[in-house]
């Protein structure tokens, strides 16, 4: 299938798994393009899954970033056949959107991971029970648990990794992107 590039995003096909890098604001005929190309796909490839890739860089603030990732989950409501979707993102904000979304959408599990987790990304999509996922998840909340304060909820040590993945050295100075709403639940 041809890969979809256009100046801010771009669509390519891998053993099943469409990767959509989106770089900037996507004009209404590039999200039509977007959904045909998501539609051909899915009728041609059976267990289609899908790979966003949204990095802050790309974009001029958290609006236009959460914009553009409201018009991806449009596009993504309209792939029906789909039933994996990993958004990669290194906005935190971007990543529990992701994960409200995928609880919206009938029939469509979406998992949000850091830029840096491509492999755990598409282990997740590839593998049809998670497994590979759940058990680099259960290592993170593990070390997150570990590095914690008990009250502040502070991480102490922001330079250890887990299979390769690294957390924040800092914490972002905008609010949203170190909002974590399992923690703010619980």
């Amino acid at each position: 299938m041809q890969p979809l590039k256009t100046e801010t995003l771009e669509l390519t096909l891998d053993n099943n798994i469409a990767a959509m890098s989106v770089t900037g604001e996507v004009d209404p005929d590039t999200l039509q393009k977007t959904i045909e190309w998501i539609e051909t796909a899915s009728n041609d490839h059976e267990d289609l899954t899908i790979c966003v890739d949204m990095a802050k860089v790309d974009f001029d603030g958290l609006a236009a970033i959460n914009k553009e990732f409201r018009n991806i989950g449009r596009v993504l409501r309209y792939a029906h056949d789909v039933d994996k979707v990993a958004v990669m993102s290194d906005s935190q904000f971007i990543r529990n959107t992701a994960e409200v979304e995928g609880s919206v959408i009938p029939g469509l599990e979406i998992k949000a991971y850091d830029l840096d987790e491509i492999a755990p990304a598409t282990n997740w999509l590839s593998d049809d029970d998670g497994s590979a996922h759940q058990t680099q998840m259960q290592e993170s909340v593990l070390l997150k648990q570990d590095n914690q304060e008990d009250t502040a909820g502070k991480i102490i040590d922001s330079n250890v990794s887990v299979a390769g993945v690294k957390t924040p050295e800092e914490p972002s100075d905008n609010p949203w992107d170190n909002l974590d709403v399992k923690a703010a639940i619980n």
